[in-house]
């Protein structure tokens, strides 16, 4: 049964208790700008151009040990955020999880008192100061793949996909992924397709805007099952990228890049065969972008730039999820630190390595 938001309690709050809900809530074409607003700023690519190497926890990753290597596994460099800022969409749910939580313990109603406590604490972030006890995990990665920008984001937007991504012991993350258009409803769900194209050109999902994607999927990451579906927004651009600085600053301009920014889809979080289960947030942004070398040179294959025959990519991959803590099992919070920073190692390096096919 997919756990259902207390309406009332999202007006109280709106009404003026939780100030962090004066957050921007963006329209449909501005995932990113939504994003900022509580993700940290990335920053391995920035550090890695700067100083030609990323420094994580005592590792240093150089240019050498990040730089693919034929016949071997890709180096990854991936930070934890230890205490991630709450979504906009999550505050509601964890306050009302919360004060469940509390009366349940308490075995009675709670006082209007001990709810703006319990109020209070998330606004301000400080219901608890023990990391450990946080349900969200926020990472950002960052590597470099051998294969062109086109390849890779061809491979990522693959969505139907995704369940074929390879892990070890016969492991697989995904269990079940698929991209929700039209055409692929026909092809998945020739039976339904007509009830589903209808409704969810009544929700306003169809049709569907240039660049604008759209995935259900189930994931199982040590346990939690996530049933959600997410919509993915591309853009395309170029960027300029400056490797070094001062007397050994090189800018190189106009890198074609790839962006492209996903969160759960809110219209579909309730839909009877395409809703949410199990998460509160499954957000993220990956960038593709034209790896350039120590001296300058741009690794964007034939027909590209200066660079050599075969391309090397560029990736960053930025990504916040929050379980329901209690949903089959998905309390975050039974894993140490160093288990789910193990986790989301093991998962971003085998994405990395799926796009690399």
């Amino acid at each position: 049964m997919k756990k259902k938001i207390n309406r009332d309690l999202i007006g109280h709050i709106a009404g003026g208790v939780m100030l962090v809900l004066t957050f921007t809530a963006t329209a449909e074409g501005d995932i990113r700008t939504e994003l900022d607003q509580y993700f940290a700023p990335s920053i391995l690519k920035g550090e890695f151009y700067t100083a030609d190497q990323i420094v994580l926890d005592g590792v240093t990753y150089t240019r050498g040990r990040l730089e693919p290597q034929a016949g071997q596994d890709l180096t990854l460099a991936v930070r934890r955020l230890a205490l991630p800022h709450y979504a906009l969409e999550e505050v509601p749910l964890l306050v009302e999880y919360l004060l469940e939580k509390k009366s349940a313990q308490l075995r009675r109603p709670l006082t209007e008192e001990e709810k703006r406590e319990i109020e209070s604490g998330v606004k301000n972030e400080t219901y608890t100061a023990d990391p450990a006890e946080r349900h969200e995990d926020e990472a950002e990665a960052f590597a470099l793949i051998p294969k062109s920008v086109e390849a890779i984001f061809e491979r990522f937007i693959d969505l139907d996909n995704y369940d074929e991504y390879p892990m070890p012991e016969k492991k697989r993350y995904f269990k079940q992924s698929e991209e929700i258009s039209p055409a692929h409803l026909q092809k998945n769900h020739p039976r339904q397709a007509e009830r589903l194209i209808a409704e969810l050109t009544e929700l306003g999902i169809f049709p569907i805007p240039e660049g604008t994607y759209y995935q259900y999927s189930n994931l199982e990451m040590d346990k939690p099952a996530l049933f959600n579906t997410v919509r993915y927004e591309v853009q395309r651009t170029q960027e300029p990228v400056t490797r070094g600085q001062g007397a050994e600053k090189i800018v190189v301009n106009n890198l074609p890049t790839v962006r492209s920014a996903w969160k759960i889809e809110d219209r579909l979080k309730d839909h009877d065969d395409f809703g949410t289960y199990g998460a509160w947030i499954n957000s993220g942004y990956v960038e593709f972008q034209p790896y350039v070398n120590a001296e300058g040179v741009v690794f964007d294959g034939p027909g590209g730039f200066s660079g050599p025959e075969e391309p090397i990519t560029s990736v960053t991959y930025h990504v916040y999820t929050a379980f329901h803590p209690e949903d089959s099992g998905a309390d975050a919070t039974r894993f140490s630190i160093d288990e789910r920073v193990k986790t989301l190692k093991f998962f971003l390096k085998n994405i990395a390595n799926f796009l690399r096919q």
